[in-house]
Order: structure tokens, then C-alpha cells, then sequence
């Protein structure tokens, strides 16, 4: 990513210890193998801080084409992507520019941004600033978490009209 202020960069030191943060706080909430994390947004930093801490304790993941999104009054796809996956965890890093997409979803996830959290306020669904999540105290856990991934643990989702049976 590129703010405005220059180029945002993670050592492999710092995202490691971000992403066991996140871990940690993901399974405080409530995270579990069996619903993925849903990213409804283009690439980031912050993205792949996500992925790489599901991934970590072996939450699959399931990233979605922006454009499911980006209709406004028109979200059947997403719908139907988070009706088949049933995420505890939705990820939109502008909260403010998907709001109306949110707001068309069942209330049942917790939703998770980079920015705009204030336009989110009339959810009535729990948002959290993945930033905050990167603060919580890493525990012996994340070590147990990581311990019960396994080869054939899944990864990531790909829905695509094939597995969807939508073209």
C-alpha cells in the first residue's frame, strides 16, 4: 500500500508478531476451523495480515470479487456467498464504502475494517478495527492453535460459478 505518507512496509518480524496478535484475538472472539473468514476487499496490507492469521490456525478463508459488493441495492451474489460459507468474520477495509453491502447481509457476523467504522454504526452487528485486534497480548495458545493445522486442513475457499452453480 501506498498512503499518502509513503509506502506501508512490515518486516517479516513485525507481520509475524501481527498476525499472532490477530490469532489471538480471532480466537477470543470466538473463531473456529469451521466458518471462514469472508475478505470482501481488493488486496491490502491489512488483507494479507488477515488471511495469514486465519491461515495461521487453520481458518479457511474465502476472498471475494469486489464486484459482489459494488452494486449498489443489488448484493444477490453476496448474499448467496455468505448464505453457502457462513463466515464468523467479514472483512471490508473501507467500512464506509461497503456499508450499504453490509447492511443487505443476514445479522450474524462480526464485521472487521481498516477505516470508516463510523459509517458501520447502524449495523447492529459488532466491528472491530482489524488495528485493534493487532494489539491484543499474544498467549501460549496462538503456539497451541498453530500445533492443530495439518496438511489436509483447508486453506481457502474459491467460489467461483462452477461451485456456485451461478454464472
Amino acid at each position: 500500500e501506498r498512503p499518502e505518507l509513503g509506502w506501508r512496509t512490515l518486516t517479516y518480524a513485525e507481520t509475524l508478531d501481527k498476525v499472532e496478535r490477530i490469532v489471538q484475538a480471532l480466537f477470543q472472539a470466538g473463531a473456529t476451523p469451521t466458518q471462514p473468514v469472508l475478505i470482501m476487499s481488493n488486496n491490502s496490507v491489512d488483507h494479507a495480515l488477515l488471511k495469514l492469521a486465519a491461515m495461521h490456525i487453520g481458518i479457511p478463508v474465502a476472498s471475494l470479487s469486489v464486484a459482489y459488493s459494488m452494486y449498489a441495492g443489488n448484493y444477490e451474489r453476496l448474499i448467496d456467498a455468505v448464505e453457502r460459507l457462513n463466515p464468523k468474520f467479514i472483512f471490508a477495509k473501507q467500512g464506509d464504502l461497503y456499508a450499504y453491502a453490509l447492511a443487505a447481509l443476514p445479522k450474524r457476523h462480526h464485521i472487521l475494517v481498516s477505516s470508516g467504522i463510523e459509517a458501520l454504526s447502524n449495523l447492529d452487528l459488532p466491528v472491530t478495527k482489524l488495528s485493534e485486534l493487532a494489539k491484543v497480548s499474544r498467549t501460549p495458545t496462538v503456539d497451541a492453535l498453530y500445533e492443530q493445522v495439518s496438511p489436509d486442513t483447508p486453506a481457502k475457499y474459491m467460489l467461483t460459478s462452477g461451485s456456485t452453480g451461478r454464472s
